[in-house]
């Protein structure tokens, strides 16, 4: 899959799935997030209350600790890949990453990953 691979982030397209529908948002790999992060609007659009979630995870952000929920989605899919039961963490990004979401380790370790960065390639393989 083409992506942008050049600049200081990797973006993607993702599609996150839940019980009211879908949402198609522009995602930064993150190997370094141990779980796909989604923001707290996205989420509520997909048909869940994240402030209800009685899980919450403890994460370091730039402004210090803080606490966010913990939701299933029915499914995360990228580049046709769709991976159902996913947590992920609900939290918002600064605007200034130009990115809505953070695809973390609990995604991409369903697959083996080869990183093409000059020519922008990204690609997931099924294992």
């Amino acid at each position: 899959m083409q992506s942008n691979l050049s600049g200081p982030l990797i973006h993607l397209w993702v599609v996150l799935h839940g019980p009211d529908g879908w949402a198609r948002q522009l995602a930064a790999l993150d190997t370094g997030a141990s779980y796909t992060l989604v923001p707290w609007d996205v989420a509520e659009q997909l048909g869940y209350e994240p402030a209800l979630s009685l899980r919450r995870v403890r994460v370091a952000t730039a402004s210090g600790v803080e606490t966010a929920p913990l939701l299933t989605l029915e499914a995360v899919e990228v580049a046709g890949y769709r991976i159902p039961g996913v947590d992920v963490l609900c939290h918002d990004l600064p605007p200034e990453t130009q990115v809505s979401c953070l695809l973390g380790l609990n995604f991409l370790r369903h697959f083996d990953i080869d990183l093409h960065l000059k020519s922008g390639r990204l690609e997931l393989r099924d294992p």
